[in-house]
């Protein structure tokens, strides 16, 4: 179990940090100004990170796709990025990204 719990990525990483503050509401997402301002400066973390590019990557271009959707307001395509976004997250906190 030690082996396994050692794989997992902590919040040391930038890639937990940014998807911790989406998933506990932490992130401002209230506006889509502050969403838009959230998420640049979320990518700008990571990008100045040293965490496995795989991890950076990933998650970095899930918030693009987020920020593209929120400046287009495609209301069509916000499930779809939001999904995505969550996956990653789902990932890279779990362990699956940058191993």
């Amino acid at each position: 179990m030690a082996s396994l719990e050692a794989k997992i990525p902590t919040s040391a990483r930038a890639s937990v940090r940014v998807c911790e503050s989406v998933y506990d509401g932490s992130a401002d997402l209230s506006t889509q100004g502050a969403a838009l301002l959230t998420t640049m400066s979320m990518i700008t973390e990571l990008e100045a990170s040293d965490d496995p590019n795989g991890m950076k990557n990933a998650l970095i271009q899930a918030l693009l796709d987020y920020g593209d959707t929120l400046v287009a307001s495609d209301q069509s395509g916000f499930e779809k990025v939001v999904l995505n976004l969550a996956q990653v997250c789902t990932d890279i906190v779990s362990g699956e990204y940058g191993q």
